[in-house]
Order: structure tokens, then C-alpha cells, then sequence
């Protein structure tokens, strides 16, 4: 009994406390929820507080547009008034200046009458000038007839006054001086020669005349081993000339040296005096575009220049037509700087070139002809472009063939000076080095190393895509472990097409089939330009 009374009180303390835990939960959620409300409340009253500060804001902003629209229809009103005031003004004074403005009307209708009238009278006046003209141009042309017969008449009286001069002195000669007598004798018959190509009217007097037996006349000894070093500068300064910049057909070395002409025998003698002493003195001479150029008088060079007037026109020529302000030019070779000091001329104070010699003493004459024109935009590199970076071995040729330095064996026989170390380095790599962006033109005359130059300037080619002006060398090439054919293949792989200068006209004219076969020499100067801007066709080189 006392367990089952034990049992009963358990369980009624069970019911007794599960009882209690509902009222309690029960408590927990009514505050729960009148915590909710609470909240729900207080969130309407400030919804009710920020919708009333709206509508203020509204109330506000529509009384501020409703003022703004009645400002501005009382400013329309106020405008309209004073357009009609001020139309009325005008209409009014145009009224009143109505008379004025017809008689201004009807003066200017007269003075375009009174126009008219001059421009016909100066019409009649200009055709009576322009017959008048016309018949002065008909005696002029007259006069210049009766001018040419006289000029005719007293050139043949002068040519017969000279023969008889001659004839005198001729016979004079006779007594004894034996030498002046053939001279005269010489002289006599060239004259007699141009009286009778002037009689028949056939040939130039500016030709070359023979001396009766199909012989050029015996050269004029001009004394100038009598003089000094100083007086011949100053006579071979006043003889030196420059060609017109235009192509030589058919131009190659020495092509002036048997010119019989007066001033080329001079100049060809001066030549002689200087190179037979082994002088190195300059004399300075007038170049194209105002510039000057220290010239040594007894070299290869001057050879060409002084004797001559030019050096590779043709090459100038074209670089005539290629350069332009604002370019970049590479001259690999530059030896004494014919082609730095024009291509700087050319590209201008925008444009810029990079000149290249390894040789002590070419590098001193081109940095002197640099500060005799003060030129600005040139940079000079005393090595030599390679397609590799580090040194080699120059070869540096003795007196009178300074150009002729090379990395190799000489290409002609020449003396050798001496043989130096110069630094050697890749165009590519020193363009990056210096962050050139852009390069229009490279000339290379490197005897012989121009495989090296344009193996060393891949990226420059096939990025920035210069015209390549080159001399091509079999022998040169050979003594430096390239040919011609591998030179010209090399810039055909970057889409290149190979011209070379013609010989009738001078000028670069496409190169046909893959080799050059036997109409190019050793020593022809050719030019690759990208096959996307070939060069205007002239004729094919067969």
C-alpha cells in the first residue's frame, strides 16, 4: 500500500510540475508579444512622423515652382512688350529712311554702270597692249636673227685673228724653243679643227679635240710642282666644283680621269702633287644643301669629288628622292660623312642619324666635318655594326685608300697600315639599349662585313622595315665568310625586294629572277626595299 501511495504522490508531483512549465513558457510568450507590439507601434509613429515632413517638403517645393512660373510668365509678358516696342521703333525709322535707302540704291545702280563702262575701256586697252606686244616679240625676234648673224661674223673674224696670232707666234717659236713650238703647233691645229666644226655646224666646240692623228692633244704642264703647298690649296679651292644633284648614267670610279677638258686636267695634276707627297692637307669644298666637306686632296675619295665633282650620284640621287623630315638614318661606314652630313641636312632638326666608324683616323675626320657644319642631330659610334657584340680585327688601309678599311682581308691590293682592336656590336641590340623606335633608311658600305650588318639588324628589319642601301662585294663577302647569294637571300626573307641602279638611267630599277647573273660587278651599290613599298619601276635589270 505504501508503494502504490508513493507511486500516486509521484505522479501527481509530475502533472504538479509540467503544469507549472506550461504557465511559465506561456508568461515567456505573452511577453514576447507585447514586446512585438511595442515595436510595431513605435515603427507606425515614425512612418507617420517622416510622411508628414514629406508632404511639408512637397507643399514646399510646389510653392516654389508655382512662384517660378508666374516670374516667368510676367518676364514673357514684360518681353513681348518690348519686342513690339522695339519692331515698332524699326518699322517706324525704316519708314523715315526710305527715301535714303532709294537714293543709295540708285547710286550704287550707277556706279555699277560707271563700272562697266571702265571694265570695257580697260578690256580694249589690255587687247591694244597685248598686240603691241605681240609685235615688239616680232622685232625682238627680228633683232635677235640680225644679233646671231653678227655674233656669227665676228666670231669667225676672231677665229681667223687667232690663227694668225698663232701662225706668228708659230714661226717665232722656230728659233730655238723647240717644246713651246709643238705646244703652239698643238694649239694651232685644235683651233683649226673647231674653225671647221664651226663652219659645218656639226659638232659641239665643247667636245674633245684630236690632234690630227686620232690622238688626245699631249696634257698642259701647269707648273704646279713650282709652287707651294699653300698656293696649290688656294688654286685647287678656287677649281673644286659639285655636279647637279641628279643621276650619272653609267657613272663609275675614275670615269673623269681622262677628261681632256682644261679644268679636269688641272685638277687631275693637283691630285697627282698631293698624292705623291703623301699629303694630308684638306681643302674645304662646297657639298649639297649649303654644306662643306673637308676633302684630302691625294686620296681615293677626292679622287672622285674634287676631280670629278661627285661621288656616287646616283646613290645621292636617290637618297635626293627618299628622304624626308623627321627620319631616322643608320650610316654603317661612314668614313669621312658624305652620307651622314647629307642625310642630317635632309631629315632636319626632327629627324635623326646614327653614324658608324671603327677607325681612329676616319672617325677624327668625320667628327671634324660634323663641327664644321655644326650639325646637331647626329650621333657618332666610333665600332663597327656586326651581328655580334664584343671586338674584331680592322684593317686599316695605309695613305690614299682610307675608305677601304675593312674586317677582313682588303678587297683590292693595298697597302696595309696597321691592324686594330675595335668594339663590334649589333645594331639590334644597341637600338634597344637606346629605345630607337624607328629607323627609314640604312646605308651600309662596310667592305664586305654588309652580311654581318644586316644579320645583326633582324628585328629592325622586320619591325621598322628601313630601305637598305648596300654595296655588294663577292670578293668582300668572301673574305669575311658570306657571298652575295647568301646577302641577297637573307634580306628576301624579310619580304625584301632587291633594285639596282641602271645604267641608262641611273636609277634603281628591279632586279630580276633570284641572282644578279653577270651584269653586276664587284662594288655595285644596290638597294632592298619592304616588298610593301617597292620603289617606282624605271626598268628591269635583266
Amino acid at each position: 500500500m505504501i508503494t502504490a501511495a508513493l507511486v500516486l504522490l509521484a505522479v501527481l508531483v509530475s502533472l504538479v510540475a509540467a503544469a507549472l512549465w506550461q504557465v511559465i513558457r506561456l508568461n515567456q510568450s505573452q511577453g514576447s508579444l507585447w514586446d512585438v507590439l511595442r515595436r510595431v507601434e513605435t515603427r507606425r509613429d515614425q512612418d507617420a512622423r517622416a510622411a508628414a515632413l514629406l508632404a511639408a517638403r512637397l507643399d514646399t517645393i510646389l510653392g516654389q515652382t508655382e512662384a517660378s512660373v508666374k516670374a516667368l510668365e510676367y518676364g514673357l509678358r514684360n518681353g513681348e512688350a518690348r519686342m513690339l516696342e522695339a519692331f515698332t521703333a524699326f518699322a517706324a525709322q525704316a519708314q523715315a529712311d526710305g527715301p535714303a535707302l532709294k537714293a543709295l540704291m540708285q547710286a550704287l545702280e550707277a556706279q555699277e554702270a560707271d563700272s562697266k563702262v571702265r571694265d570695257d575701256e580697260l578690256g580694249r586697252r589690255v587687247a591694244a597692249s597685248l598686240e603691241q606686244i605681240k609685235t615688239s616679240a616680232l622685232e625682238t625676234e627680228k633683232s635677235m636673227r640680225s644679233l646671231e648673224s653678227r655674233l656669227s661674223n665676228a666670231q669667225g673674224r676672231m677665229s681667223e685673228a687667232l690663227l694668225e696670232r698663232l701662225e706668228a707666234h708659230q714661226a717665232a717659236a722656230k728659233t730655238g724653243e723647240d717644246e713651246r713650238a709643238r705646244s703652239v703647233a698643238a694649239l694651232v691645229d685644235q683651233v683649226r679643227a673647231l674653225e671647221g666644226r664651226l663652219a659645218k655646224g656639226t659638232e659641239s666646240a665643247a667636245e674633245p679635240l684630236a690632234d690630227g692623228k686620232g690622238k688626245r692633244p699631249a696634257a698642259t704642264n701647269f707648273g704646279f710642282h713650282r709652287r707651294t703647298e699653300s698656293e696649290n690649296l688656294d688654286v685647287a679651292k678656287s677649281l673644286a666644283f659639285l655636279r647637279p644633284l641628279v643621276p650619272y648614267p653609267g657613272w663609275r670610279f675614275d670615269i673623269e680621269w681622262e677628261n681632256p677638258d682644261l679644268a679636269f686636267q688641272m685638277r687631275r695634276q693637283l691630285w697627282r702633287y698631293f698624292n705623291s707627297r703623301r699629303l694630308e692637307l684638306p681643302v674645304v669644298m662646297e657639298w649639297y644643301d649649303d654644306l662643306r666637306i673637308n676633302v684630302y686632296l691625294g686620296n681615293d675619295l677626292s679622287k672622285q669629288l674634287f676631280i670629278g665633282g661627285c661621288y656616287e650620284p646616283n646613290e645621292f640621287a636617290f637618297l635626293n628622292r627618299v628622304l624626308r623630315p623627321g627620319m631616322t638614318v643608320i650610316d654603317a661606314g661612314a668614313n669621312d660623312g658624305l652620307y651622314t652630313l647629307f642625310a642630317s641636312r635632309r631629315v632636319g632638326p626632327c629627324g635623326e642619324v646614327w653614324a658608324f666608324d671603327p677607325s681612329k683616323r676616319e672617325f677624327a675626320r668625320l667628327e671634324k666635318n660634323l663641327e664644321l657644319n655644326q650639325l646637331t642631330n647626329v650621333q657618332v659610334f666610333r665600332l663597327a655594326l656586326s651581328n655580334r657584340n664584343g671586338e674584331g680585327e680592322l684593317a686599316v688601309a695605309d695613305y690614299s685608300h682610307e675608305g677601304q678599311n675593312s674586317l677582313g682581308e682588303f678587297i683590292n691590293e693595298i697597302e696595309l697600315l696597321q691592324r686594330d682592336r675595335v668594339p663590334v656590336k649589333k645594331l639590334d641590340d644597341l637600338a634597344a639599349e637606346r629605345h630607337l623606335s624607328r629607323v627609314d633608311v640604312i646605308k651600309a658600305d662596310v667592305e664586305g662585313a654588309e652580311f654581318r650588318v644586316v644579320e645583326g639588324s633582324r628585328t629592325i628589319l622586320q619591325k621598322m622595315r628601313p630601305i637598305v642601301l648596300f654595296e655588294l662585294s663577292e670578293k668582300g663577302l668572301n673574305n669575311q665568310g658570306a657571298s652575295s647569294e647568301d646577302l641577297l637571300a637573307l634580306l628576301r626573307s624579310f619580304d625584301y625586294r632587291i633594285y639596282a641602279f641602271d645604267g641608262e638611267t641611273g636609277q634603281p630599277a628591279p632586279v630580276s629572277g633570284r641572282a644578279l647573273g653577270d651584269n653586276l660587278v664587284a662594288g655595285d651599290n644596290l638597294v632592298a626595299a619592304p616588298s610593301e613599298r617597292p620603289l617606282p619601276a624605271t626598268s628591269t635589270v635583266v
